[in-house]
């Protein structure tokens, strides 16, 4: 009977040790990404505090993190202001869609397209694939973009700016995937704000510069008093002959 069983024991070892190495190796890999998100993130808040009131570096290299972690081609970055999207930053733009957004500038969402569904939901939009679409879009035409996420950047449910990250291929975003960009978004929000809070200091100190000088400026002229006639300071010999 012992040896009967023990085949089936060495089945069932040989199984475990199986099973084991899957788990080892699904944990080595969640650790990997787990410190990748990481340095992204304290790379992203070592720039912002490098970086005061200086947006433009701030965007770009929450871009790159976001897409590297998502494993995407090219993504884009836009501010929302007065009812257009501007771009504020980019990343790996294929050329002909470069160029288009060169040429188009600053823009309206259209209703019922991703921009237009961004505005109207402030939430995610996540396109499976673009070439689906019945009125495919410039970065489908121009820049081959497939599965797409687009993230807003919320400031007391206003819509202030969008992450734009794209795949070439049909390659659907993972939950964890769109948390950590809903993740950059939140900051590049945080970064606005303080770069926003920033010039009204330095505005208001400008303010209070220049009011000051103006005040010493009076002060001065009071002390020093009316500059004399030319009449009194002058020597006139005719006047004083006895």
């Amino acid at each position: 009977m012992e040896r009967k069983r023990a085949p089936t024991a060495a089945r069932r070892s040989s199984l475990s040790i199986a099973e084991l190495r899957e788990q080892v190796a699904v944990l080595a890999r969640e650790l990997a990404e787990s410190r990748e998100e990481q340095t992204a993130t304290s790379e992203v808040l070592r720039i912002i505090s490098e970086s005061p009131g200086d947006l433009a570096p701030v965007f770009q290299a929450m871009l790159e993190n976001a897409t590297s972690i998502c494993g995407a081609k090219f993504g884009m970055l836009f501010r929302y202001h007065d009812g257009l999207f501007h771009l504020a930053a980019s990343l790996n733009l294929p050329p002909p869609l470069a160029d288009f957004m060169i040429r188009q500038g600053a823009f309206a969402p259209e209703p019922g397209r991703l921009f237009g569904r961004l505005t109207d939901t402030k939430s995610v939009v996540h396109v499976v694939d673009r070439g689906n679409e019945p009125n495919p879009s410039p970065s489908f035409r121009y820049g081959g973009a497939r599965s797409s996420m687009a993230v807003p950047m919320m400031r007391d449910n206003e819509l202030i700016g969008a992450l734009f990250i794209y795949h070439t291929k049909v390659q659907p975003f993972s939950d964890k995937q769109i948390e950590l960009v809903r993740n950059f978004a939140a900051q590049a929000v945080i970064a606005i704000e303080n770069a926003r809070l920033l010039n009204e200091l330095r505005e208001s100190l400008q303010q209070q510069t220049a009011t000051a000088d103006v005040l010493t400026s009076r002060r001065c002229s009071r002390r020093q008093g009316p500059a004399p006639s030319n009449s009194n300071s002058k020597f006139n010999p005719r006047r004083n002959r006895p």
